[in-house]
């Protein structure tokens, strides 16, 4: 029986997705590096921030320390989530009802805390959730299960096939279905291209977050 529930939070409960494209952009205009948003983009999807700060101080800004460069890529994302960015159609609702199902819910992101914070407490949703994991807390992004297996201990869960990982990202998804966890993926524009694969790949695929309680 599924009794926890592990969600992404961009792309997945929130249609944040454009937040790291448009900040992509600026950083790339206002350093003027040579290399396409959507090139630094594609590289960075699977990266924590400061491993993306690493990379932008080792290849393009030496002159620039990475711990300087991840504040400044912060610093345009913050802005986002502290008044702009909004939940996906259906996600209050299908909270409200895993909730009163008495799931326990976490949030596990590739966004650091502060931004997770930032909008989940704007958009009044926070409190649904047991806690909040992110890959830099993690210690590495959603290429490897750690994140995911963190969560699962945290929730108390004994077996992974109690536990349920909702995300829109391809690579998270395959990383929680082979490591043995249940699998909801999550349509987004940003994977649309991959959802035969994912149909194939995870145990559910939802269209809508107002299809999610299906799994109930």
């Amino acid at each position: 029986m599924m009794k926890y529930i592990i969600f992404d939070m961009d792309g997945t409960l929130l249609d944040s997705m454009y937040v790291w494209r448009q900040v992509d952009e600026n950083f790339i205009r206002n350093h003027h590096i040579e290399a396409s948003p959507q090139e630094l983009h594609d590289i960075f999807k699977t990266m924590t921030l400061p491993l993306a700060g690493e990379y932008l101080h080792q290849k393009y800004l030496p002159e620039l320390s990475a711990q300087d460069i991840c504040r400044e890529i912060d610093e345009m994302g913050c802005h986002e989530y502290r008044y702009n960015v909004s939940l996906k159609d259906g996600v209050r609702e299908a909270l409200l009802q895993f909730w009163q199902a008495g799931i326990k819910m976490c949030v596990a992101s590739a966004s650091e805390r502060v931004h997770v914070e930032l909008a989940l407490g704007r958009l009044g949703i926070l409190d649904f959730f047991e806690f909040i994991r992110t890959c830099t807390e993690a210690g590495s992004g959603k290429e490897t299960p750690a994140i995911f297996h963190q969560c699962a201990s945290l929730l108390g869960a004994e077996d992974f096939h109690e536990v349920i990982v909702f995300d829109d990202a391809s690579h998270a998804l395959k990383t929680a279905k082979d490591a043995g966890f249940l699998t909801a993926a999550v349509y987004d524009p940003s994977f649309a291209k991959e959802e035969t694969y994912l149909r194939g790949l995870c145990d559910y695929y939802f269209s809508s977050a107002r299809e999610w309680t299906q799994i109930l």
